[in-house]
């Protein structure tokens, strides 16, 4: 089974001239929803992950395991594998 979470990760755009006072924007992904939201144990299994700030994301996470494979679809929506574990489990979704 899955749960869901957010990773305190940010990535810091600076706007303005090289040298001058900018503004700095974190934008931190947020994960809202995970579908499904369980699956079998031993199988990879496709979800969807739904929330924002997912543009440049470099990793999903499953509990400690990287996801066997992700897409980032928009800022919004990102596709994924889950790995395969070998334990029932209930693992919080990160994305980094």
């Amino acid at each position: 089974m899955l749960t869901l979470s957010s990773v305190l990760l940010a990535t810091i755009t600076t706007f303005g001239a090289p040298g001058s006072m900018g503004r700095l924007e974190l934008v931190m992904p947020q994960v809202l929803s995970v579908t499904p939201d369980q699956g079998p144990v031993g199988v990879n299994t496709p979800v969807t992950i739904t929330g924002h700030g997912f543009t440049g994301a470099t990793a999903v996470m499953f509990g400690l395991r990287p996801a066997s494979s992700f897409a980032v679809q928009s800022d919004t929506v990102i596709t994924a594998t889950t790995p395969a574990d070998v334990h029932p489990r209930t693992v919080t979704v990160t994305v980094q």
